[in-house]
């Protein structure tokens, strides 16, 4: 069984493996069917500061490979989850994680504001990205600045894990993601629905009654797994992937791209229990391969950026995924004349790389500071000899000595006569508990000791930091990317 643990900022979860919202309603309505607590973590429907009707009927629609939908939140508003969906879910033995939207930057602060004083609620995901909302929604989701602008509000009021989530309906998902990043988000999800359509032909005219819906299924995976490979290489905050996620086979490839967790959403229409399916399928995977952990895949996808071949002939392309071991270039040539040439095969293949290194560092530290107290003692010295000019000389458990010595000196001449005084000064010690501030410095240095002295003919793409608290420790895993040349010689025995 290989450890299937993940962060996502200070939330752990069991497995990566989470629902989509609006998916799974508040995981009651699936309780008979799957074990709840073998759920990474359950996000529940959209909710607002305010209730939500939503979208008048028809709101849903078939596509091939997916669905459309255009639901528009709705629900009963926060106060009503708060006094009646909290008390029912708040002893489910998982991550139970609340979406919030809003129409506006202060519906969203409110809400935020609501939900972080409900104990049992670890974590809420910002929805930025609905499509299905005639205000808000999506349209603070288009623009860095709107972006940011939600973000910053909901940080100042809430103090848990902050997982914002991303429309996939922009020219740069990237800028985005940068974005509120900077603006405080603990992790980013994505992708959201892409904003879709469909007409009835027969009657000539749109089948949803808001002519445009999201959609989801399979049909999104492609897109959505690239969004997520390109944001992860572009943040140092860990990515949640969602978008067409069937079985766990997609679920190891939002992985390898980079994404720390996963959502699972329209195949839960499909079969209730494909969640736990999907984590036992991960852990096999893990199994077969000798994975002993799944942050040993996170990100796992070598990627070639640049070949430069002087002699041989290449077999990787640009954009190529490649592990080590795979032949890049060879020396065995075939001409023109469609006979065969040996040459020493040269090139400079620039690949993203992934390393990791684990730390460990106490969750406590001995701080000192100089206090008040101090006690000199003066001695006297001729030539040789030594002898106190002073008795009064206490010792304290924790102290630091200062030296100052002095020659005796007569016109401007000096006399073998030297005094010397000697004070004690006493040190408080105290053990300081070790804060985010301070963990992320001393993490941050043993960080530039390896980038700077063991990997200095990189360049360091981005950098990625999951911390696992045990009983009296900090347990750290770095994930680097280093764009470095990856072309290593080995001989080839050519017989005939």
């Amino acid at each position: 069984m290989a450890d299937l643990s993940v962060n996502i900022g200070k939330l752990n979860l069991s497995n990566p493996v989470m629902t989509a919202s609006g998916t799974f309603g508040y995981g009651l309505e699936f309780q008979d069917f799957v074990d709840l607590e073998k759920i990474g973590g359950i996000i529940v429907k959209g909710t607002t500061l305010h209730h939500r009707e939503g979208n008048p009927y028809p709101r849903m629609a078939e596509t091939p490979m997916g669905m459309l939908n255009a639901v528009g939140l709705q629900n009963k508003g926060v106060h009503y989850f708060v006094d009646h969906i909290y008390p029912q879910i708040k002893d489910i033995r998982t991550n139970m994680i609340v979406n919030v939207s809003g129409s506006q930057v202060e519906d969203y602060a409110e809400t935020a504001s609501i939900i972080n004083e409900l104990e049992n609620i670890p974590a809420i995901e910002l929805n930025i990205s609905c499509p299905n909302v005639k205000q808000g929604g999506m349209a603070f989701g288009v623009t860095a600045h709107g972006a940011a602008e939600v973000v910053s509000a909901v940080r100042k009021v809430y103090k848990k894990t902050l997982i914002v989530k991303l429309s996939p309906n922009v020219t740069d998902i990237t800028e985005i993601a940068r974005a509120v990043e900077g603006a405080g988000a603990d992790s980013v999800s994505l992708i959201n629905t892409l904003l879709g359509m469909a007409i009835d032909a027969e009657k000539r005219r749109p089948i949803l009654s808001t002519v445009t819906g999201g959609m989801s299924g399979a049909a999104v995976k492609p897109i959505a797994l690239r969004m997520v490979w390109q944001v992860a290489k572009a943040v140092n905050i860990p990515v949640v992937g969602l978008g067409g996620i069937m079985n766990w086979k997609d679920a190891v490839e939002f992985l390898l791209a980079g994404a720390t967790a996963i959502q699972i959403g329209t195949a839960n229409f499909i079969d209730p229990v494909i969640t736990v399916k999907v984590a036992e399928g991960i852990n096999d995977y893990l199994d077969r391969h000798g994975y002993s952990s799944v942050s040993d895949i996170i990100g796992a996808l070598g990627v070639i950026t640049s070949i430069k071949t002087s002699r041989g002939e290449t077999k990787v392309m640009k954009g190529s995924g490649v592990v080590k071991g795979d032949l890049l270039v060879s020396g065995i040539v075939e001409t023109k004349q469609e006979t065969i040439e040996y040459v020493h095969a040269s090139a400079e293949i620039m690949a993203d790389v992934i390393y990791k290194k684990e730390y460990t560092l106490p969750k406590s530290y001995d701080y000192y500071s100089i206090t008040d107290n101090r006690t000199d003692r003066y001695m006297c010295g001729f030539l040789n000899f030594k002898f106190p000019c002073s008795v009064s000389f206490l010792s304290y458990d924790d102290s630091v000595f200062v030296k100052n010595k002095e020659k005796l000196c007569f016109n401007n001449t000096n006399i073998p006569i030297e005094f010397t005084k000697q004070s004690e000064i006493e040190v408080s010690k105290s053990s300081v508990n070790m804060d985010k501030a301070v963990l992320d410095k001393k993490l941050l240095a043993q960080s530039m000791l390896y980038e700077v002295f063991e990997k200095q003919d990189s360049t360091l793409v981005s950098r990625k930091i999951n911390i696992k608290k045990s009983d009296n420790n900090f347990n750290a895993e770095i994930s680097y990317i280093f764009n470095e040349n990856i072309a290593q010689t080995s001989e080839l025995s050519v017989t005939d």
